[in-house]
C-alpha cells in the first residue's frame, strides 16, 4: 500500500497498515507540496487531524466559518471533519508541508492546547520551521527509530505552538489596561487640536 493513502483513510483503518508505531500519535501523512499554478482545493473534509505550514508564498484557507490569510510561517491546525479549502492566488506561489495524523482511540486535549484556534502562529525562522521540516524527512525513513522520531518532533511542535498562543494571550491581555488611557488621550486631542496641546497635559 502507498503510504499517502493512509491519509484518507479512517483513524482505526491505518493502525495495522504502521507496523513501526506502538503508540500515538500515528502520522499517516508528512510532506512537502509545491502547488502548481491554478491548483486549488475546495469545501474538503478529512478523517484526521491535519497541520499546514506555509514554507513560501501566499493562500486563502477558510476553515468552516473562518478565513484566513496565510503567508510564510504560518501554521494552521484543523480537527477531522472540518471543511476546508485551500486557494492560491494567481501571481503567487504556494509551497506548504501537510502533516495528517490521529491519535488511535486514545483522546487528546487539542482544545485546552491550541484553545480552539486554527491559526496556531507564525512560525518563519523560528525552531518549528526546521522541527518540520525535519519531520518530513525523518518520515519518508523506514524503521523504527524514524518513525520515534517522527512523532517526538510532532510533540515538540505541538507544545510550541502551545507556549505560542499562551505569550500571545498574555500579551494580548497586558495591552488592555493602556486602551482606556489612550482613548482619553485620543480624546482630549480632538476636543483640543484646535490649540497648542502641552505634553504635561
Amino acid at each position: 500500500m502507498n503510504r499517502d493513502e493512509l491519509s484518507d483513510m479512517q483513524p482505526s483503518e491505518t493502525i495495522d497498515k504502521q507496523p513501526d508505531y506502538y503508540f500515538p500519535p500515528y502520522i499517516t501523512l508528512a510532506h512537502m507540496f509545491h502547488a502548481p499554478k491554478g491548483w486549488s482545493i475546495r469545501n474538503r473534509e478529512m478523517t484526521q487531524f491535519v497541520l499546514q505550514y506555509v514554507v513560501d508564498g501566499f493562500a486563502y484557507y477558510p476553515v468552516g466559518d473562518s478565513h484566513y490569510e496565510t503567508r510564510r510561517g504560518d501554521l494552521l491546525f484543523h480537527r477531522p471533519q472540518e471543511l476546508h479549502s485551500i486557494l492560491t492566488v494567481e501571481d503567487q506561489p504556494y509551497v506548504c508541508i501537510s502533516i495528517v495524523f490521529h491519535f488511535g482511540t486514545q483522546p487528546f486535549p487539542y482544545d485546552d492546547l491550541f484553545r480552539n484556534r486554527h491559526l496556531l502562529g507564525n512560525f518563519a525562522d523560528h525552531p518549528v520551521d526546521a522541527m518540520l521540516s525535519q519531520l518530513v524527512a525523518h518520515y519518508r525513513q523506514p524503521g523504527l527509530p524514524h518513525q520515534i522520531r517522527c512523532q517526538g518532533l510532532l510533540m515538540q511542535i505541538f507544545a510550541e505552538a502551545a507556549q505560542w498562543g499562551e505569550t500571545y494571550a498574555a500579551r494580548t491581555r497586558s495591552d488592555k489596561p493602556h486602551i482606556p488611557k489612550l482613548v482619553l488621550i485620543k480624546n482630549h486631542l480632538h476636543d483640543h487640536f484646535c490649540r497648542d496641546v502641552h505634553m504635561k497635559e
